[in-house]
């Protein structure tokens, strides 16, 4: 039974994991890109999205196809490793757990600090509107 391979570019922002195809990420390319030291991992913010200019695997490229999130965003984001490199994710609210091999153990942490970190931020904006709409319905409900 052969194994099939299906490499994507991650996005891990806002409390969101969003995913596609990237037309430089290839099994035919597998090999050169672990081997050869190319950088296929970068850290930028929405702030400062110019630090994705001149990445190989620029999630922005206009080749990207097959895009996809986790349904609502990472909120109660659980991580299970299964390696170093293999980790699944699941959220309160998406069906299916997301089960991601990393190139190199480094990526797979870094990625993981993301979720978590992310993780928090959808539980704090989900407290905060529903802080909000309480607050909403009160002024309502007294008007």
């Amino acid at each position: 039974m052969s194994e099939q391979l299906h490499l994507k570019v991650f996005s891990i922002s806002g409390g969101q994991l969003q995913y596609s195809f990237h037309p430089k990420l290839t099994a035919g390319r597998l090999r050169e890109i672990t081997n050869n030291g190319t950088e296929h991992c970068r850290v930028w913010s929405l702030e400062h999205s110019d630090k994705l200019n001149g990445f190989a695997y620029d999630p922005r490229d206009k080749g990207c196809t097959g895009h996809k999130a986790m349904l609502g965003g990472l909120l109660e984001g659980q991580i299970e490793v299964h390696s170093p490199k293999e980790i699944t994710i699941s959220s309160k609210l998406e069906p299916n757990a997301l089960q991601i091999r990393f190139f190199d153990a480094e990526t797979a942490e870094k990625a993981q600090e993301l979720i978590k970190l992310n993780a928090a931020c959808c539980q704090q904006k989900l407290m905060e509107d529903a802080a909000a709409q309480q607050a909403k319905m009160a002024a309502t409900q007294e008007a």
